[in-house]
């Protein structure tokens, strides 16, 4: 596949989390066959020599950092000050110092073309066998043996060597980074690499109190951000308002980690939170209205790695004065979680996935909450919720 020509028009890079129609991880096959076979990439090769050369003609941008994500250490190197800024920003609560780090899990290995000067290599040996499918605004392509998968867009690409655990990444302009990267970097890799270490990454928002986490669960506009960002006003510790790394305990009880602490919101919804509008980031791109929010900035204590999931909440806005929780089945949990959450992973709806929601579904209680207009009220009800439950 040759790479298209360079747009400088911001709304080609933004990216839209899709259903991927690639193959189940059934066929990718386990981390451990895929490192078995003898495979190798000559162009994941090619980009990971163009950050070298990145790394040691330009040391004085290099900024490392060492992070805890799903409980494995992850050490971000990024040629470029600016660039670094936006990849760790929503990773900022997970920050770990470089002395507790131990044995690095992923290496994630990223350059800034304008900052370094360094290009990026050019794709005529790209494996012919590879299969590539539609993903946001760009391609998602899987080598042959499943070891190599690619994101690539006319601004970035994104690599994961899933045998060795690293990513590599080109970003043509700092400056130029979509919202979406910005508020979720690493799209579609960053989850593969989850999922290879059995924590999926599900469409829900998560918030904790007492070391007992609520999980909201939805599509896109049922009021998961509301009912999340709500309960972090009221006091609650915040994990995510729209992905969380779900796993599972040897004794079948789920924890959700958090993945990203940031947020993006319209106007009118910052109007419901006045504690997060002198940390609002507008967007530079003429069509995206919403602004970034990085929580850990705004609320650094409130922002938690993870917590044990005791309870599934399903938003859903209503026209009433207040807001309340009624009873729901765990069917109706399953029916609200799986579609979002399997639609967006990055390799859609496979049996295993769809069991381990099911397991989750059945594990804990559910209950319908019906958000009304009283949005201060949603984390009073949240708290009574928990005090039941305790």
């Amino acid at each position: 596949m040759e790479r298209a020509g360079r747009r400088g028009d911001g709304h080609s890079f933004a990216l839209s989390m899709t259903a991927v129609d690639v193959p189940a991880r059934d066929d990718l096959g386990t981390r451990s066959s895929v490192a078995s076979r003898e495979e190798r990439c000559p162009a994941f090769e090619r980009a990971a020599a163009a950050f070298e050369r990145a790394l040691e003609t330009r040391p004085r941008l290099v900024r490392e950092s060492f992070f805890r994500f799903g409980g494995h250490t992850v050490r971000m190197r990024v040629v470029g000050p600016h660039l670094s800024d936006h990849l760790t920003k929503p990773f900022a609560h997970l920050r770990i110092d470089r002395r507790d780090a131990g044995a690095v899990s992923l290496s994630a290995d990223v350059w800034d073309e304008r900052a370094s000067h360094v290009a990026y290599p050019a794709t005529g040996d790209i494996d012919a066998s590879e299969k590539t499918f539609p993903a946001g605004h760009g391609l998602l392509a899987v080598s042959a043996g499943t070891r190599y998968v690619r994101y690539d867009c006319t601004a970035w690409v994104t690599w994961i060597d899933r045998a060795s655990s690293r990513i590599i990444g080109w970003r043509d302009n700092a400056d130029r980074l979509s919202m979406h990267e910005r508020t979720r970097p690493l799209p579609f890799v960053l989850p593969i690499w989850y999922g290879d270490r059995g924590v999926e990454v599900i469409h829900a928002a998560l918030v904790g109190r007492d070391d007992v986490g609520i999980l909201f669960c939805g599509s896109n506009g049922a009021g998961k951000s509301t009912a999340a960002l709500s309960c972090l006003c009221a006091g609650f510790d915040f994990l995510s308002d729209d992905h969380v790394g779900l796993a599972e305990r040897p004794d079948g009880s789920f924890v959700g980690h958090s993945v990203f602490a940031s947020t993006r919101l319209e106007p009118d919804h910052l109007l419901n939170f006045p504690m997060l509008r002198s940390h609002v980031i507008p967007s530079p791109e003429w069509f995206e209205t919403k602004s970034l929010v990085h929580v850990a900035d705004a609320m650094p204590a409130r922002v938690k790695p993870f917590v044990p999931i005791r309870a599934i909440a399903l938003p859903v806005i209503v026209d009433a004065a207040r807001s309340r929780f009624t009873a729901a089945s765990r069917a109706e949990a399953l029916r609200r979680l799986a579609p979002s959450t399997l639609m967006q992973m990055p390799f859609g709806a496979t049996p295993e996935r769809f069991a381990k929601l099911a397991r989750l579904a059945t594990s804990v209680p559910a209950f319908r909450l019906e958000l009304g207009r009283d949005i201060d009220g949603i984390a009073l009800r949240v708290n009574e919720l928990l005090d039941e439950l305790a």
